[in-house]
């Protein structure tokens, strides 16, 4: 605005944010319009800014993997000192570290069987990559054992290390000692035989109250006892009940699981849990267990209950309070509405006026003006006011069929003394809605039941796609082919508004295998297997706010990259650890293996004595682009991703065998001056980290794609996906025993000539 006869120059004032992403170049266009008082627009009636970012890519750091050399050792009670090595592969960028500890499986004693190991922590300097060795003593003592264990186990690796397989060794300890010689009963007498008393013991806890403070972390004074008994292996489950007070994930974690006994342990064993130290003014909150369902004879003793008190270490004063968003991720389906639900609460105080400020970052997938509006705004409360505030978000219907979008909103810029809290970023899921309804997967099941829990309503829907328009909660698809499945729970009407956290759980039956996998899909939409133990069940998206008909991305990628039958179960789990879930029908998706062409019969090398024997083992295999029907022969060009598999009918004679699958690929360069191919100039060997390395053609040092096989009557074998160089590749596969035969594709190859056109 410019008062009569003010002729001066107007800034606009425009204040940066300076982040800590980094980013390409960024602009903000200003445009002027509407001029008053009879003035008119003159060029330049706009003008654009642009932003410089001020930060530097990190470089990427490659600290390493951790892990045992061995899964398992043997060991004569005789040996005298062993050595447990640790190995860190694939980087030594900084200073890292891994703790090891003997696990309770361990049957073996310390102080009377071995000393050494224990427990400890492992270090490697900057650049480091050498092993790094436990070292015990077997004790040799003159009693006649059975042959006992030692388990030590791998945890908490630092400085970006990550923990590779195998985490867990176990080293077998036989006996060397003779029993006395058996002494026949006088003939005078008439021998009994008793029945042998087993006495499996009895599991209870050890108190049946347990107090913390808020500020304890990790509390390891609830214990179950094991007495009476130890005869076999037992287990019980606990629980918490829905009488506990305090709330999952944000006072505590860890509140379901299983605890293990071994034969003869008759050690307590401690509940793994968690005290979560947050910023709110609270009462004294507990937290209520349970004992249930004993396995191996194992009975329940009095004490089955047991609760935690745990008190509140803030101190009532004043405060203008915390604001943070009341769920980190939000799932939502597209449609042309207001949302009411995306909220920032202010707890711990309401003293004083407050405001935050809030934008999108640029890790959103979802597009601002055609998939939603109000990427950024202030909200604002006045002094006494302490009711959740909603951001200005309104999505946008589209036609376009697409996959889950996301937009990532984050606080900043708090005034009036007030304070970020722990949950100061979100994450809103866009879930398409094109296409057919969902087809019905029937009522929601809930564990674990207690009596009051179990009458619930919740009703599923879900279905998977593969290159079509319409979801089918019934699916065949090839190997290694990309699909998207996702689900719609219409939730309890009492579990409405509560946080939860979504679970995506996969039964996977692989038709190389008699055995089931259960895997699940964590918030990096990374399948890991689970072992069934409910306290180590991650989540696919963590704090989630209910809504009443709940959408859910369930998974997008590869699902099998071998022939399989995949049952596909989702659902929420309450912060009481209540779990609903489709239990009345899965998603059940096929993985079927196109035909392969022919390689012809396996050739046999490297055996005992060089007296291979019968080997009637066939191969099959080839590659394929742009999911066309494989072929033994293809030429393509550089840069075009390629899909190479195989098949191997295993002779009878090796099948239940344990066995190394074997990848080697013979690679000559294409000549400079001509497109003739000149003979074979290398080899490489593919590891079991999918890496190719340099081979010189010495048996010795062939390392395994996949180590420690059993061999299955048909075996399948993954031998690469992903992009080739110039030049043409001879591709070799197969298996190799434990006597040292190796038998791989002789008699034909799978060829792959990439070069420009």
């Amino acid at each position: 605005t410019w008062a009569d006869g003010d002729s001066s120059a107007k800034p606009l004032n425009l204040n940066l944010i300076d982040d800590n992403e980094v980013e390409v170049l960024e602009t903000v266009k200003f445009t002027l319009s509407t001029p008053t008082g009879g003035a008119s627009l003159r060029n330049p009636i706009q003008t654009t800014l642009s932003i410089t970012d001020n930060d530097v890519v990190a470089p990427v750091q490659r600290p390493g993997i951790l892990q045992f050399t061995a899964s398992s050792l043997s060991a004569n009670e005789s040996d005298g000192t062993l050595n447990i090595t640790v190995t860190r592969t694939d980087g030594s960028d900084g200073q890292v570290s891994v703790q090891y500890d003997t696990a309770d499986a361990s049957t073996a004693t310390t102080g009377s069987d071995y000393t050494g190991g224990g427990s400890g922590t492992l270090t490697w300097s900057a650049g480091d990559d050498s092993a790094k060795s436990l070292n015990i003593i077997l004790i040799d003592d003159a009693q006649v054992e059975a042959t006992e264990i030692i388990l030590f186990t791998l945890s908490n690796a630092s400085g970006g290390a990550t923990l590779g397989s195998p985490v867990n060794t176990t080293i077998s300890i036989t006996d060397n000692d003779v029993p006395p010689p058996v002494v026949m009963p006088d003939p005078g007498t008439t021998p009994t035989n008793p029945e042998p008393v087993t006495e499996p013991g009895v599991l209870q806890f050890a108190a049946a109250g347990f107090e913390a403070d808020e500020k304890d972390g990790e509390f390891k004074d609830i214990t179950v006892t094991r007495s009476g008994g130890s005869d076999g292996v037992v287990s019980v489950q606990y629980l918490t009940t829905g009488e506990s007070t305090a709330t999952a994930n944000s006072d505590y974690t860890g509140a379901s699981g299983t605890l293990k006994w071994y034969h003869g342990d008759t050690k307590p064993k401690t509940l793994p849990l968690t005290i979560l130290d947050d910023k709110e003014f609270e009462e004294t909150e507990t937290l209520q267990f349970i004992l249930s369902k004993p396995t191996g004879g194992a009975t329940l003793g009095s004490q089955t209950q047991a609760t935690l008190s745990i008190t509140d270490n803030e101190t009532e004063t004043a405060t203008a309070g915390v604001l943070q968003f009341a769920a980190s991720t939000y799932f939502v389906k597209e449609g042309n509405r207001e949302l009411k639900h995306l909220m920032v609460n202010r707890i711990g105080g309401k003293d004083g006026a407050v405001s935050v400020q809030y934008l999108t970052t640029g890790d959103s997938t979802a597009t601002a003006g055609s998939d939603y509006t109000g990427a950024s705004g202030t909200l604002t409360w006045a002094d006494g006011d302490s009711k959740p505030k909603p951001l200005a978000v309104t999505l946008l219907e589209d036609e376009a069929i697409e996959n889950a979008e996301t937009v990532h909103f984050k606080l900043f810029d708090v005034t009036g003394s007030a304070e970020l809290g722990r949950l100061a970023d979100a994450k809103l899921i866009i879930v398409d809605n094109e296409g057919e309804p969902l087809p019905s997967l029937g009522k929601g099941s809930a564990i674990p039941c207690q009596p009051d829990d179990c009458d619930i309503t919740a009703v599923f829907k879900g279905g998977a796609l593969v290159n079509g328009l319409d979801y089918q909660s019934t699916l065949s698809i090839s190997p290694s082919e990309l699909i998207s499945i996702i689900g719609e729970i219409e939730v309890d009407a009492t579990h409405v508004d509560q946080n939860a956290d979504i679970l995506v759980l996969i039964q996977s039956r692989l038709e190389s295998s008699e055995t089931e996998q259960f895997l699940m899909v964590d918030n990096q939409l990374r399948l890991i297997e689970w072992g069934l133990e409910p306290a180590t069940l991650v989540a696919a998206q963590e704090e989630l706010l209910l809504v009443a008909n709940q959408p859910v991305a369930i998974y997008q990628g590869v699902l099998s990259e071998e022939p399989a039958e995949l049952l596909i179960y989702f659902g929420y789990r309450l912060e009481n650890g209540l779990i609903v879930f489709n239990g009345e029908q899965p998603i059940l998706v096929h993985v079927e293996r196109d035909e392969l062409p022919s390689l012809g019969q396996g050739t046999a090398i490297l055996c005992p004595n060089d007296k291979c024997g019968q080997v009637n083992t066939v191969f099959r295999g080839g590659a394929s682009v742009a999911d066309q029907d494989y072929q033994t022969t293809l030429t393509l060009s550089p840069n075009q991703p390629i899909s190479i598999t195989g098949e191997i009918a295993v002779s009878a004679n090796h099948v239940g065998s344990k066995a190394d699958l074997l990848i080697v690929a013979g690679l000559t360069p294409l000549s400079k001056d001509t497109k003739e191919v000149p003979p074979v100039e290398s080899f490489y060997m593919v590891d079991n980290q999918k890496q190719a390395k340099l081979w010189d053609g010495d048996p010795a040092t062939l390392v395994a794609a996949k180590n420690d096989v059993t061999l299955a009557a048909t075996q399948p074998i993954a031998i690469y996906q992903g992009e080739l160089g110039d030049g043409n590749y001879l591709i070799y596969f197969g298996y190799r025993l434990e006597n040292g035969t190796v038998v791989f594709n002789g008699e034909q190859t799978i060829n792959v000539l990439v070069r420009k056109e």
